[in-house]
């Protein structure tokens, strides 16, 4: 990925070439608006997707939706358990930019398994700026899950886990918000659902069902990052950034929170999804 940064006042221009998604190179816009509050650096993101004449981040401080609903408290309040995910083959090379985030009070950090098998070096990096090498605890090709713990005791805030929420109760439509690192800094989009019970064949030869698909803004480095309701509660695990391959641009697909709820205690408990494992239904 190539960037060029022009600075004018807080304005950020940054050029994306996107040749490495397996399309055609297309050259995108991206302006980033930056604010510092409370200590910490919020980005808001404006952008247009190559395909879409649709602003996908807000370029101010009040995301609202096409309801009208604010979405301002949602990001306040989740930015503290997103995580920047940093992976290389070795501490010389760039690294590759992703997101994670915090699933319980122990510090499991919740991702994608393609990010997690992207290197076999990890960094995370936490709200507060401080980052610290980290292990895979647990994957599972076939739902492109992972789960990652920083080698560094850490404290009650950096610990500080997200609400899980009930994805069979998503309808086509509903608002939602996705919050990640498609860039340098944090952003944070809103969209709606647009088609539920996706299939699809994941890059590992799996094929994963029952995706959710939304327009929220969605790029490389969102692999891994949650999908929110109003209620910041995650509806599920942005996966498949739309500009990738055959997926739609504009578009994501995002793994349901309920399959993430059915997988994630095994792979912090067992390290992987072992079907032999769980017990046998009753009769």
């Amino acid at each position: 990925m190539i960037n060029k940064n022009y600075f004018h006042s807080t304005l950020e221009l940054h050029y994306h070439s996107l040749a490495s998604f397996g399309m055609m190179p297309v050259l995108l816009l991206t302006f980033t608006v930056s604010a510092v509050s409370n200590g910490y650096q919020k980005a808001y993101a404006a952008a247009e997707f190559p395909t879409s004449d649709k602003n996908c981040f807000s370029p101010n401080d009040k995301l609202v939706d096409a309801n009208n609903n604010n979405w301002t408290d949602v990001f306040e309040n989740a930015k503290y358990s997103v995580v920047k995910v940093e992976t290389g083959s070795n501490p010389y090379s760039k690294p590759e930019l992703s997101t994670g985030f915090i699933y319980d009070n122990a510090g499991h950090i919740v991702t994608n398994y393609h990010v997690a098998n992207s290197g076999n070096l990890i960094k995370v990096i936490f709200a507060d700026g401080n980052g610290y090498r980290a292990q895979i605890t647990g994957t599972d090709p076939d739902s492109d899950l992972a789960i990652l713990q920083a080698n560094a005791d850490l404290n009650k805030e950096q610990m500080k886990s997200l609400p899980i929420g009930n994805s069979a109760a998503l309808q086509v439509g509903e608002n939602v918000g996705a919050i990640g690192y498609p860039f340098e800094q944090l952003s944070f989009s809103v969209g709606s659902i647009k088609q539920l019970n996706i299939t699809r064949e994941n890059e590992f030869g799996s094929v994963a069902t029952g995706l959710i698909q939304h327009d929220a803004c969605g790029y490389h480095g969102s692999s891994g990052g949650p999908l929110l309701d109003l209620k910041g509660q995650v509806l599920g695990v942005n996966s498949y950034p739309g500009l990738r391959g055959h997926d739609i641009p504009g578009l994501t697909l995002a793994i349901p929170s309920n399959t993430l709820q059915k997988i994630v205690p095994m792979l912090i408990s067992q390290h992987s999804y072992n079907l032999s494992l769980l017990p046998l239904p009753l009769p």
